[in-house]
């Protein structure tokens, strides 16, 4: 299958798949592979990160197909909030969340995103109460 021209190597890119079972499997597999070249949602075979994926997505399909004010709304969804959500569920620290986003304060962050990780108040009470089954005092570790 024919992905385009790449203007970078002056060569057409092309997709080789093997599709186990009949002949029907195989322009079922094909039909499918067309479709989502034509909306957008092919991918190749990779180690492409949700934001790489959703970034060209903007870019290769939204952007040449919708509205301005339609990709700057997509744009706007993914960039304030799909990524940092993702970012934060997978354990990124929420200051660090809060500078790439220009949060004045990590505050607007934590309250913005909250729902995003429910756990963070479980987890902190739980440290807490392990603290104290420990025996440490707890004036040593800076809660008074």
């Amino acid at each position: 299958m024919s992905l385009g021209f790449d203007p970078s190597t002056k060569r057409y890119k092309q997709h080789l798949e093997s599709v186990p079972g009949t002949k029907k499997d195989t322009e079922k597999r094909l039909s499918e592979l067309l479709h989502q070249l034509d909306t957008g949602s092919f991918m190749e075979p990779g180690k492409t990160t949700v934001a790489d994926f959703l970034q060209r997505w903007l870019s290769d399909y939204v952007k040449p197909n919708l509205s301005p004010r339609t990709f700057e709304g997509y744009e706007y969804i993914i960039r304030y909030h799909v990524i940092p959500s993702l970012m934060l569920k997978n354990g990124v620290h929420p200051k660090i969340v809060q500078e790439r986003l220009g949060h004045s304060t990590i505050a607007i962050t934590l309250d913005t995103y909250s729902h995003v990780s429910p756990g963070l108040q479980q987890a902190a009470a739980q440290k807490f109460d392990d603290l104290l089954k420990l025996g440490h005092n707890v004036e040593a570790v800076g809660i008074h």
